[in-house]
């Protein structure tokens, strides 16, 4: 991922308000060059007769295929095409936002790296949940640009639990988690409601600049059956 990947999944899916995309930043159009009034700002224009190159090689001669984009562009466009597809789930259309950097400060499985006293600094988490749906995501967003992070764990505290609709759930229950954004094969995680309050639920690892938007299924005890 570049930068603005995992800084677009933390923005686009804190609210229920709608999202706005830049020209071509689907693609990875920079805005380079002299354009007219404006000058070379980083920016592209709407008042000059210019073109954006890189929008140009998905309009391909009007074939509009994306044809002429590199390997590169082409997972850009498709992450930013399943992100935009899930934010108009449920959870993030209707439902509630909650955060939970707070409650993981002092959970040392928390992307917490080079001796760090307290977590947060790089990792970044949210809950999503709809409750007339019941519909709820679990997102997690490595900010660090170069530091894989491993073996991280988010807990989700008892009071967070309730406002997830779960306070009255058997702790015994399974959550089955399943990245909706990934590009290539699913990633899943998973544990029960009491392993997720202490010590988190379980994630291998998270590359640098990486977002995961994990919906939650709740399970039977022991795991199967779902809500």
């Amino acid at each position: 991922m570049n930068v603005g990947q995992p800084v677009s999944a933390i923005l686009y899916g804190l609210s229920r308000g709608p999202v706005m995309m830049y020209n071509g930043q689907e693609v990875g159009e920079p805005g380079a060059g002299i354009e007219g009034f404006g000058g070379d700002d980083a920016r592209t224009s709407i008042f000059d007769y210019w073109s954006m190159p890189e929008l140009v090689k998905w309009v391909n001669d009007h074939k509009y295929d994306g044809g002429r984009l590199s390997d590169e562009q082409k997972r850009l466009r498709t992450f930013y095409s399943r992100l935009m597809n899930t934010l108009g789930e449920p959870a993030f259309r209707d439902g509630n936002f909650i955060p939970l950097n707070t409650a993981n400060h002092d959970n040392p499985k928390y992307g917490r790296i080079n001796n760090e006293s307290a977590s947060g600094h790089w990792l970044y988490s949210f809950l999503r949940y709809d409750p007339q749906s019941g519909q709820r995501f679990l997102i997690v967003v490595n900010l660090h640009p170069t530091t894989l992070m491993n073996e991280v764990r988010v807990r989700i505290p008892q009071e967070i639990m309730k406002a997830l609709g779960l306070g009255e759930a058997d702790r015994k229950s399974h959550l089955d988690l399943l990245d909706r954004i990934v590009e290539n094969e699913a990633d899943a995680t998973g544990s029960t409601i009491a392993e997720a309050m202490d010590p988190g639920i379980p994630f291998g690892e998270i590359p640098p600049l990486t977002a995961r938007y994990f919906e939650i299924k709740v399970g039977a005890p022991g795991g199967g059956g779902h809500d």
